[in-house]
């Protein structure tokens, strides 16, 4: 997944060229699906690629073939992607992702071994039941991981202006008494998902790195509001920085008044993108 995030802003802006036939991209990206440090293939579907189709980025079809997990039997995954470009000659406006109104919903998809299924369908009713009562959940993805060390948990919840904020784990401890580990999952990841809504952001502290190139690569002026988290994790500075060295971008805080956390001012990001014109090159080699 890390490999198909790199690929991905090169490809958008680099079809073919005006005149030419509109084919989009067909790409088999071969690894993990569901390893740490990297975004899981269900994060990256329904998390990352709705985001970018909002934002007004060509629609990404993906298609799992096989997950790869860094759980159990080292077998890597495939996936395929169709990814069509930005028409020739065009830019993507600049966005702004603000206010994202109340949480109307929770998307949640677990992978699990066939015997913890039952558990997880039954702890997950409850817990949303008790501290969601009458905001929608939506079980998505209810599968069998096919090994009894694999587990994984996403929740995303969805605001009423559209945005998306997600948190997920792949269970990394021994495994116990199912009913145990879908409770303890349970806990961990509603837990951070909250933790996430109460910074008051458009986005996740994942999400918001990882829309930062598209940020330095729109036309005009770009915002992704992160609330509390700020200037974000150690991998967001690193890429605004990059997108300083390498596109010249200058960033601006935008302090948010009457809003402070912990005594001071939440801030968020704003830069002028560079405005990158689609295909203008010579096209795939």
């Amino acid at each position: 997944m890390l490999l198909l995030q790199a690929l991905l802003p090169y490809i958008l802006y680099n079809g073919p060229k005006a005149g030419e036939d509109p084919t989009p991209l067909h790409l088999t990206v071969m690894g993990g699906t569901h390893v740490s440090k990297a975004p899981t293939l269900d994060y990256f579907t329904q998390v990352f690629v709705p985001t970018l189709k909002n934002l007004g980025y060509p629609e990404i079809t993906v298609t799992e073939r096989k997950k790869g997990w860094s759980t159990g039997p080292t077998i890597p995954g495939e996936v395929e992607v169709i990814i069509p470009s930005i028409p020739a000659g065009t830019t993507i406006p600049g966005f702004t992702m603000q206010e994202p109104g109340e949480i109307v919903g929770y998307d949640v998809s677990f992978i699990v071994p066939e015997d913890a299924r039952r558990s997880f369908r039954e702890t997950l009713a409850v817990w949303f039941e008790d501290r969601a009562s009458g905001v929608e959940m939506n079980i998505v993805k209810d599968e069998d991981s096919g090994h009894n060390t694999r587990f994984y948990l996403l929740i995303v919840a969805k605001t009423k202006n559209g945005y998306r904020i997600a948190r997920d784990w792949i269970w990394d401890r021994k495994k116990g008494e199912v009913h145990k580990v879908a409770h303890d999952m349970t806990r961990k990841v509603w837990g951070w998902v909250q933790e996430e809504i109460e910074h008051g952001g458009c986005v996740d502290h994942y999400l918001q790195d990882q829309l930062i190139i598209y940020q330095v690569l729109a036309e005009g002026e770009s915002l992704v509001d992160a609330g509390a988290l700020g200037e974000g994790s150690l991998h967001a500075q690193t890429v605004r920085w990059v997108g300083s060295e390498v596109a010249d971008v200058k960033w601006e805080t935008v302090l948010k008044e009457g809003e402070e956390v912990e005594g001071e001012a939440k801030a968020t990001y704003r830069c002028k993108g560079v405005g990158l014109v689609s295909s203008t090159g010579e096209g795939w080699e």
